[in-house]
């Protein structure tokens, strides 16, 4: 017999999306399982939960957003709960636990992020009301910039004409700090409509690295990426150890401390494009033995596809795959001179498997073939 599980959150909110995909991997693998989803937290109450349990239900998880009353709905039952979000009580009992994200630490990030571009007038903090993640990323942001001597000003008005009147008053060059991806396209939006310059007179950063939304606006906007996907499995992970053995004590609090700037063009122009470069060379040269793909250095650098393009563009006048390909072809030329192997050798020695693919592109560079090349050195 499957154990039914309620996932109570609002799915038509895509910033939970990553939530339950990483929830639903782990369930989707062990048949024991079934989920039931109530995609209405704001109606959950403790009767609403109640009901659930009624129907068969033995262990839940809940995100805390929208919900009227959520220690009221955990207090109601011994059942097994994980929620998202933070504890509204120091008072916990047996089969309750709470996953979050470090929200301080995030607006921390990004104050850092801004600070360290450089050449702000002012700071602001575009907050979402009302929800207790945003008022700990202001808190974060804030404490980190008042040590620094800097003064910020916190937005929480909800609408246009709010919006713009609190941009309006912010000293340029300003830095701009939104509590979401959500809340940053809105700030953008207003700055179009006030005909500030993203980034040259506003520097934007939001909240979960939407990659749908962040990319699909221009200028494209840079935000503080965080694993939502891995909160979802130890969330699962967690309830499903509570079921299972139920005496054996369990965290109250499992906070995740993971996150990463993700540098796209609304941060873009006041930042430092030649450092970005430097240290792709070097990772490039790193493993120039074996061909490094861009996604993997976008990866490692933390950066979008498209503002590494811009960049190595405006630096090197060549995209990053030609860049690559360049330095390890020059690489192989230079093992190639200083070598008594053979050019093929030599070739899978730099990490070349398909030796006709290298033979044309080292003639497209160097106007002559390894062989051609080889033959000329021992002639000299």
């Amino acid at each position: 017999m499957q154990s039914k599980i309620l996932i109570c959150m609002n799915i038509n909110d895509f910033a939970q999306h990553p939530f339950l995909a990483g929830i639903l991997s782990v369930t989707r693998l062990d048949g024991s399982l079934s989920v039931v989803i109530d995609t209405k937290p704001g109606e959950l109450t403790v009767a609403r939960f109640q009901s659930h349990l009624d129907s068969g239900i033995v262990a839940a998880i809940i995100c805390e957003t929208g919900v009227p009353d959520i220690q009221a709905v955990v207090n109601s039952c011994r059942t097994p709960i994980v929620v998202f979000g933070s504890p509204k009580s120091r008072t916990r009992r047996q089969g309750l636990c709470y996953v979050m994200s470090d929200d301080t630490g995030i607006g921390i990030a990004g104050a850092r992020h801004l600070f360290g571009i450089g050449g702000f007038r002012s700071f602001a903090f575009a907050a979402t009301p009302g929800e207790g993640w945003s008022d700990k990323e202001e808190r974060g942001f804030v404490s980190f910039l008042e040590r620094k001597r800097r003064s910020v000003r916190v937005c929480r008005g909800v609408t246009d004409a709010e919006l713009d009147g609190f941009l309006a008053t912010l000293e340029n060059p300003a830095a701009v700090m939104a509590a979401n991806d959500l809340r940053a396209l809105e700030v953008a939006n207003a700055c179009r409509r006030l005909g500030i310059d993203i980034p040259r007179q506003l520097s934007l950063i939001g909240v979960n690295d939407n990659e749908v939304l962040c990319n699909g606006v221009s200028p494209s906007l840079s935000s503080i990426g965080c694993d939502h996907e891995r909160e979802g499995r130890l969330a699962i992970e967690c309830l499903l150890e509570m079921m299972r053995a139920p005496q054996k004590p369990h965290p109250a609090l499992i906070r995740l401390k993971e996150h990463w700037v993700v540098e796209r063009e609304s941060t873009a122009i006041r930042g430092t494009p030649a450092h970005t470069i430097e240290k792709a060379l070097a990772y490039i040269d790193r493993h120039i033995n074996r061909p490094v793909r861009v996604t993997e250095l976008v990866a490692h650098l933390h950066v979008s596809r498209r503002l590494l393009e811009i960049r190595f563009r405006e630096i090197l006048h060549c995209g990053v795959n030609e860049t690559i390909v360049s330095r390890r072809l020059d690489h192989y030329r230079r093992q190639l001179l200083h070598s008594k192997l053979s050019a093929r050798a030599v070739a899978r020695a730099c990490g070349f498997s398909d030796m006709s693919y290298l033979t044309r592109t080292f003639k497209a560079r160097f106007k002559r073939t390894p062989g051609e090349l080889r033959g000329e050195t021992c002639a000299s």
